[in-house]
């Protein structure tokens, strides 16, 4: 049923419907749409009060405090408008979890919308342009409510609460046994809660959107995309190292159900935006923050890189999970990469590298403890053909960039045509970003190098080059020479050839793993597939060849093989010299697995 379309009456329905409660030029156009929005991507259903502060604040752009937001908020309104698409609501229980759209039928329409606005790069509207995924608009409003000024001032419990929350629950008063009852699996949390003591954040002056903002952002945190991140600058401040907020919204996240007896124990002093980041956040946030914050402007802990080490240790439920072990070797390296770089001989490095210490036998066991001391000698080369063009598909820049993540995470360093445009310069780019400009190197024959003596003539040129088909892919200063930059290491070669030849070596010269892969591209990417092909039948090298096949870009070329197979022009043995791989994520494995094939011929780089 779930691949079933959804009729097109269905959504023209919808649509009409919406369009006579809320006309598209009235404002409260923008009020219908974002609170259908949120319930079609909710995690559970909303209050009548929970949905109306969180749709205020997503069109109340400017609004800085919880008091100014109360003030704007109109729960009746919007449940008048929004009527006719949700299910039957207690109007007397504004704060009951009601609020759910009336059919799934009204979801998927709502989804569908979205995901074909996003398609379209013509797309208009708010949404349209500033939130790529439906997770990202509502991180976005859990992360400005979070950081309006009275979560940061006031507290969520008082002393009084405190104290009491100390004293025995109504189920504990006649009990003798030291210890509390815990929960256990054979009841809901919400039984085992039914007698418990409660709070109300609103009582402490923290609003009606506080339990579903703290509660919830990090399960959108952990799902946004490079494409859609929230600001570095606004994860920083939320999760501040000791500050009242991260102690705010911590203490409800494990209560989510505003019991004073916590869920799940929870220190938020041990915290900070690194270690939250790691637990929460998507690999792409990790990555950004790894790469660009100041990590000593007072909003981490002291030696950051080691006390989330020893929190993904604490919290780590999979154990053999390559995703949990390639985090940690991030931080490892992040740590001895400070100690290599500190000048200053610090007492707690034994703590820092007590942790490595508790991590050596599984490191031996899944022989990772040579990638991580010992990278560059064994690192991965891959070399990658792709076009100075992005395609008229979006999926094509995305492929490289995807591309550019596995390397990442397979330490491989990247060889390519030295190309800034198109899908050639979104990998290096996106690479250079994720492992710096040392993991990047291109090559570049000086003829596809504007050399001219001043602006006018370069610009010229370029619009020459447009008019031809071929964009100059770098313009230097004559004399001047490239240098470790955006697009990584640059080095100009006097010939195609030469080119093909300095980037086949490096390949030759790198770890296991090593090998060429070919993005979609034009007659050069042909060319250059055809002749580390041909070298590799003529046993000039044994790397792997992968055709990244996206979106079928290469079924023309994978049935001329089978074709000139079938007809004798290539040998059955020699079929599989290339490697198709149909998702992104098959590449590295496939090189590391690759097996020479039986056809090929004994011949060497000085064979005549």
């Amino acid at each position: 049923m779930d691949t079933i379309p959804l009729p097109d009456q269905v959504s023209e329905l919808y649509n009409d419907l919406l369009s006579r409660c809320a006309p598209n030029e009235h404002k409260d156009w923008g009020l219908a749409i974002t609170a259908l929005k949120l319930l079609a991507i909710t995690h559970r259903p909303f209050s009548i009060l929970e949905l109306s502060w969180a749709v205020t604040l997503h069109t109340a752009h400017h609004v800085t405090t919880v008091d100014d937001l109360s003030k704007l908020v109109d729960h009746k309104k919007l449940m008048s408008i929004i009527q006719p698409f949700i299910a039957d609501v207690e109007l007397d229980d504004l704060r009951k979890y009601q609020v759910q759209l009336i059919d799934e039928s009204l979801k998927d329409s709502i989804k569908k919308k979205w995901a074909t606005n996003h398609s379209n790069p013509d797309a208009s509207g708010d949404d349209g342009q500033r939130y790529r995924s439906a997770e990202a608009l509502i991180l976005d409003i859990c992360v400005r409510y979070l950081l309006l000024e009275e979560i940061g001032v006031k507290l969520v419990f008082s002393e009084e609460q405190i104290a009491i929350s100390e004293l025995p629950q109504a189920s504990d008063l006649f009990n003798d046994e030291k210890d509390p009852v815990k929960y256990n699996s054979h009841c809901s949390w919400e039984a085992w809660e039914e007698d418990m003591t409660r709070f109300n954040p609103t009582e402490r002056g923290l609003g009606e959107f506080f339990v579903y903002a703290s509660c919830y952002w990090p399960e959108y945190y952990r799902l946004v995309t490079a494409e859609a991140l929230p600001s570095l600058a606004s994860i920083e401040k939320l999760c501040q190292a000791d500050s009242n907020r991260i102690c705010n919204w911590t203490q409800q996240n494990r209560r989510p159900g505003c019991a004073m007896p916590p869920r799940f124990p929870f220190d938020s002093q041990l915290y900070d935006p690194l270690s939250i980041t790691c637990l929460y956040g998507s690999v792409d946030m990790l990555h950004v923050m790894l790469r660009d914050s100041d990590f000593d402007n007072g909003n981490f802990l002291k030696m950051t890189a080691t006390k989330a080490a020893d929190q993904i240790l604490q919290w780590e439920t999979c154990p053999d999970s390559g995703y949990f072990f390639w985090i940690r070797d991030l931080f490892f390296r992040l740590i001895i990469r400070r100690w290599r770089e500190s000048s200053v001989s610090r007492p707690d490095w034994e703590d820092a590298f007590a942790l490595i210490d508790l991590m050596t036998d599984q490191m031996v066991q899944q022989q990772r403890g040579y990638e991580l001391c010992g990278r560059d000698e064994q690192q991965p080369v891959i070399c990658v053909f792709c076009g100075a063009q992005p395609g008229n598909s979006p999926e094509y820049i995305a492929a490289a960039r995807a591309l550019a993540h596995e390397l990442h995470a397979a330490n491989a360093k990247l060889v390519y045509g030295g190309g800034t445009k198109g899908l050639m310069g979104e990998v290096a780019k996106t690479l250079v970003s994720l492992s710096g400009p040392s993991a990047v190197h291109g090559f570049i024959p000086e003829a596809l190098v504007a050399h001219y003596p001043d602006a006018n003539v370069g610009r010229q040129a370029e619009g020459k080059a447009q008019e031809d088909g071929k964009q100059p892919e770098r313009m230097l200063a004559p004399g001047s020479s490239p240098a470790e930059g955006e697009y990584g290491r640059i080095t100009i070669v006097d010939s195609m050839h030469e080119r093909k030849q300095k980037m086949a070596e490096e390949v030759l010269a790198g770890g296991p793993g090593s090998g060429f892969v070919a993005l979609p591209g034009g007659y050069g990417t042909l060319e250059e597939v055809a002749e580390v092909v041909t070298w590799n039948q003529l046993g000039i090298h044994d790397r792997g060849i992968v055709l990244l096949n996206v979106n079928g870009f290469w079924d023309g070329l994978v049935t001329w093989i089978e074709m000139a197979a079938q007809r004798g022009f290539v040998g059955q043995a020699n079929k599989g010299i290339m490697v198709e791989c149909k998702e992104v994520e098959e590449v590295i494995g496939a090189l590391k697995a690759y097996k020479p094939s039986g056809g090929r011929l004994n011949l060497s780089w000085g064979s005549k």
